[in-house]
């Protein structure tokens, strides 16, 4: 401020003080002890009063208002006043706004999901990524889908083929979705975010993504054949399944585990004897899902086995409800066997986890929920390798 605006320049925090009570709804401003004699002199002259150089001094805005009618009031002096209540109460609206067009774009099985993620961070901006994750879910093609590539998922929901990159807050929300959906934990390296993609229909490349197999001499990629006949597990690629494929004809039945050690284990006992066996290795990622729809293409019949745990449950329920999988020693029974011999320690693993029903037998869940401990396929290795043996 200038003299010749306001009598002095010294009276710049009495405006800024001004300016603040406007902005906050006051109607008065106080002079206190902390205020000079210069600037109680100043303010007097703007009111045409006796200046008070004693006490507090409280001036009405009003009267300031009126004082300064030829300098365009308080308007002209400290600026228009700024109503913070309503500028409170406009950017409430506009994240109500946001949230809600964010979490309609939300899967409906994610909708707790979501919720999560607003009461995380509330602001626009995570609105607007909550919203964006919430596409690119709705998009996905789901494990029984047709395959598609990160990029391309990226490109279509997103609007950039790299927003779903490694490292980008797009990749990183939209993965959340993907862990609270199978009812795990986000992935916190490279392999398990490759793996949660694929569980959904997504390659994040042909040549990293792979299936452990034994016994698979339908296979025509180059040098399975050979494999099979010396009974040696191993991995086939997306990109080889992508190119070479499974020949015309396939085995009446084909087992799947979800733990490699059951592989070897099948390896070193049965060998070349081993019948068909394909490995899930968790969540069924891209090559195993197409592996395993070719070979059901070409009649063959799926049987499955997992650990007696929550992601287990889900792993066969998948491959059970998706691809007309059996269960393979899965029941509550099998379960009631595997518990009575296997011994209860201490530090016996706790059954951790989202709980889920078995869509093939329901007596299952309330079975493991009773036990409370988490049994494994290393468990019941025996029985499993008895199984493979029988011709």
């Amino acid at each position: 401020m200038t003299a010749d605006s306001t009598g002095t320049s010294s009276l710049e925090p009495f405006w800024a003080r001004v300016r603040r009570r406007r902005e906050e709804g006051g109607t008065r401003v106080r002079l206190g002890p902390a205020e000079g004699p210069e600037v109680r002199e100043a303010v007097a002259r703007i009111l045409g009063v006796p200046a008070r150089y004693a006490g507090s001094w409280t001036v009405r805005l009003t009267d300031l208002d009126r004082a300064l009618a030829r300098r365009g009031g308080l308007d002209g002096v400290v600026g228009p006043a700024v109503d913070r209540q309503a500028v409170r109460a406009g950017q409430r609206d506009e994240r109500e706004a946001a949230w809600s067009a964010a979490l309609a774009h939300v899967p409906p099985d994610l909708a707790g999901w979501g919720a999560e993620q607003r009461r995380r961070n509330a602001t626009t901006a995570a609105a607007e990524l909550v919203g964006r994750a919430g596409r690119v879910l709705s998009a996905l093609p789901g494990p029984d889908g047709e395959r598609r590539r990160l990029a391309v998922v990226a490109a279509a929901a997103a609007g950039d083929p790299h927003a779903l990159d490694p490292g980008r807050p797009l990749a990183a929300l939209t993965l959340s979705g993907l862990a609270a959906r199978a009812g795990q934990l986000p992935p916190r390296d490279a392999a398990g975010r490759r793996a949660l993609w694929s569980g959904y229909g997504v390659a994040v490349d042909d040549v990293s993504c792979d299936v452990l197999v034994l016994g698979l001499a339908c296979l025509t990629v180059p040098g399975a054949t050979q494999l099979a006949e010396v009974g040696e597990p191993h991995r086939v690629t997306l990109r080889s399944l992508e190119r070479f494929g499974v020949a015309s004809h396939a085995p009446p039945l084909v087992r799947i585990v979800e733990n490699p050690s059951v592989v070897a284990a099948a390896a070193d006992r049965l060998g070349a004897a081993c019948p068909p066996l394909v490995c899930a290795e968790g969540i069924p990622n891209s090559a195993v899902l197409l592996l395993l729809r070719s070979l059901t293409a070409r009649g063959a019949a799926l049987a499955v086995h997992t650990d007696f745990d929550w992601g287990g449950v889900r792993i066969a329920n998948a491959l059970i409800a998706g691809l007309g999988a059996h269960p393979w020693r899965l029941s509550a029974a099998d379960h009631q066997a595997t518990l009575r011999r296997v011994p209860l320690a201490a530090d016996a693993p706790a059954l951790a986890g989202t709980p889920v029903g078995a869509v093939w037998d329901p007596r299952l869940r309330p079975a493991m929920e009773a036990a409370g401990m988490a049994l494994y396929e290393e468990q019941v290795l025996d029985a499993l390798l008895g199984d493979l043996a029988i011709p």
